[in-house]
């Protein structure tokens, strides 16, 4: 059967800053009202899978709960542990940009550093991210517009949502707040409407990482309001939706949110 490296599991919950117990918090929350094990046992189930892996045969379940408590595709979980951010990086250095490379290369260039600065933050390499960030910024200089087909999608306003999601990945609220005050998402494609309710998720993940739990609120129903299906299954989205209802006094709004998503309140 196929097995989740635990190790990558640690790294993953490690780079959120989250201890056993709060994994297992997460899970709960990504399980709605589903049932889970007492905490106790979750908790000890979280070790063992760290210890040993996740067998995706018999817990596919909770490879979907990991999922969605850690906000990234299952793909993302099933990748090599360490060596995810290196491999990206190896493909960009195939494709160094030059001032007369032609755009779809600078482009597929920014888009592989781009993806490897996230894949570093969410292991918590911030060096390592954000020197991929720095690659990505220096690409913009033969390229200063934001570029999107196929195969990828790259430019300043690109670039800057990166930015945000790399610190917010890295637990950096008040940085993510701070580069999502200069991001410009009216410079996208209209079609990427994807970047722009990635970009304000992770502005209501960093509000709510600075305590501000009324404008986390406010900037979710916000994102809901641009693409309801983006939302509606992007683990981070529901994760943050079920932080705010436990550790706080929802308003109605946010509770409605709650039932469309089936979130358990």
């Amino acid at each position: 059967m196929p097995r989740i490296d635990g190790e990558r599991l640690r790294g993953l919950r490690r780079a959120r800053g989250w201890d056993a117990p709060e994994m297992a918090r997460r899970l709960r929350v990504a399980a709605g009202r589903d049932s889970l094990p007492d905490h106790d046992a979750l908790v000890r189930m979280i070790r063992r899978w760290e210890r040993e892996g996740l067998n995706t045969g018999r817990a596919e379940r909770y490879e979907l709960l990991y999922s969605a408590a850690l906000g990234i595709p299952p793909e993302e979980l099933r990748g090599p542990a360490p060596q995810a951010a290196q491999r990206r990086a190896a493909a960009a250095d195939d494709l160094p940009p030059r001032s007369d490379s032609p755009p779809e290369e600078i482009a597929t260039f920014g888009s592989l550093v781009l993806t490897a600065a996230v894949a570093a933050a969410r292991m918590g390499e911030a060096a390592q991210a954000w020197e991929f960030l720095g690659h990505a910024k220096a690409a913009t200089a033969f390229y200063d517009r934001d570029h999107a087909d196929l195969y990828a999608v790259f430019g300043p306003a690109n670039l800057a949502i990166h930015g945000v999601q790399v610190a917010t990945d890295l637990g950096d609220g008040r940085e993510a707040l701070r580069r999502a005050d200069r991001t410009d998402p009216g410079r996208l494609p209209a079609v990427l409407l994807e970047r722009r309710t990635t970009l304000l998720i992770d502005i209501a993940r960093a509000q709510h990482m600075q305590s501000d739990s009324a404008g986390a609120a406010e900037t979710l129903l916000e994102a809901e309001r641009v693409a309801p299906l983006e939302v509606r299954y992007s683990g981070a989205a529901r994760g943050l939706l079920g932080e705010l209802v436990a550790t706080g006094r929802p308003s109605g709004e946010l509770r409605k949110m709650v039932g469309r998503l089936n979130i358990a309140a």
